[in-house]
């Protein structure tokens, strides 16, 4: 996060300690009770002045561009020695991974990212193993039926 300019890296900060996906968060908005300390349409993550992604002056965007995100995110990894990571990736997938290691349930990780069923959620489950039962593992088999 540090490596990421501003407003970037409060976009990936909200989405890795919120779970926000990436349209949600360059749309959040400040809540009407808090005083507005940025003059853009009150959006928390402002855009970044310039023109279809180029730094020149020029008039602003309506949001974020995701794709900017990305690139600063991709290239803080780089520095880092680390796989680069989409900020869909960087943002969601490790709030979503640090909530499964914490302990947290499966069922209510669905709820708080909004997937339409357990399933979907299911692919962060890998990283605790022992939530499956051995029933489970065994329906989740997946052998070629090799013919010796």
């Amino acid at each position: 996060m540090k490596a990421l300019p501003a407003p970037t890296n409060v976009a990936f900060a909200i989405s890795a300690l919120a779970g926000l996906r990436p349209g949600d968060v360059r749309a959040l908005k400040w809540g009407k009770r808090r005083r507005n300390p940025t003059p853009h349409n009150g959006l928390v993550c402002p855009p970044i002045l310039g023109m279809l992604g180029k730094a020149a002056l020029g008039p602003r965007r309506r949001f974020l561009g995701e794709h900017r995100i990305t690139k600063f995110i991709k290239q803080a990894c780089k520095d880092a020695g680390l796989p680069e990571l989409t900020f869909y990736e960087a943002g969601r997938h490790t709030f979503a991974s640090q909530w499964v290691l914490n302990g947290g349930s499966i069922e209510k990780l669905r709820e708080i990212l909004g997937h339409s069923t357990v399933l979907v959620t299911e692919r962060y489950a890998h990283l605790k193993p022992e939530l499956f039962q051995e029933a489970d593992l065994l329906r989740a088999d997946v052998s070629l039926g090799v013919v010796s």
